[in-house]
């Protein structure tokens, strides 16, 4: 990522489907970070969430499904919990099937109050410096050595002086956040491989922060009926902090005796 930091993050996730087209499902995000922050792993979090679908694909209407979580982040100085719900929609078309997506949320930052930026260093992020917005690992950068802040996301927060916490320079604030993106695949029959590309744009309001674009490409391949493999690369090339990024994970299906 940007200012010389690393990331490893693990995302194990399970589901279960309480009813027809519906299920439930818990997510940890487990993160590893570089050898100069403390502590160097743990858990992020704990995402609790469900999908339904409401209506299956027809000659005359697409597939339409709605999802919703709630992500609790964990840590010492962790704020407080995020809210998401999103809208999903699919149509098979000639090469193979298109995707809209989008979603609305909350998240929690800590910034200075205005008052309390004229005694703070000038890049500390709330004072004309944009925020960096909470991701599902803690991620963590310093404005300067010489400062006593430290801009952390979820799962931790703004470590700041005891004086400053008691004078009330520092305030949790809740702001929205939104995501809109479209996506295609291809499969190719008795192959068990599906391509997948995608675009979408996110945005975190309140914390000066300017739109967010990225674009992604990637593969699936069913290795046996109950093994599906992916993996995939990234291009974030608009906004505060571009980066380029890989990805790759595993699904696992098997049924549970009652």
């Amino acid at each position: 990522l940007s200012l010389g930091r690393y990331r490893l993050q693990m995302e194990p996730r399970i589901s279960y489907g309480i009813r027809p087209n519906t299920e439930i499902s818990l997510r940890v995000p487990v993160f590893f970070r570089e050898r100069s922050i403390s502590p160097r792993s743990g858990i992020g979090g704990l995402g609790i969430g469900g999908e339904m679908l409401l209506g299956m694909e027809t000659l005359h209407r697409p597939a339409f499904a709605i999802a919703a979580e709630a992500f609790v982040p964990t840590g010492p100085n962790a704020l407080g919990p995020a809210f998401s719900a999103k809208a999903l929609m699919t149509r098979t078309v000639g090469f193979g099937r298109v995707h809209l997506n989008a979603s609305y949320g909350s998240y929690d930052v800590e910034a200075p109050v205005a008052s309390a930026c004229s005694t703070l260093p000038p890049d500390t992020p709330g004072c004309g410096t944009a925020i960096i917005p909470p991701i599902d690992g803690p991620c963590m950068m310093s404005p300067g050595e010489s400062s006593m802040l430290r801009m952390t996301c979820m799962g931790a927060g703004l470590a700041t002086t005891s004086q400053q916490a008691a004078r009330g320079d520092i305030r949790t604030r809740t702001y929205g956040r939104w995501m809109a993106g479209i996506a295609a695949d291809h499969a190719f029959p008795l192959r068990s491989i599906m391509l997948v590309t995608d675009f979408f744009a996110e945005q975190f309001t309140g914390i000066g922060r300017p739109l967010d674009l990225s674009a992604e490409a990637g593969a699936r391949y069913q290795l046996r009926p109950w093994l599906v493999l992916d993996g995939g690369v990234g291009r974030h090339f608009r906004g505060v902090n571009q980066s380029t990024y890989v990805s790759a994970g595993t699904t696992l299906s098997r049924p549970l005796p009652r």
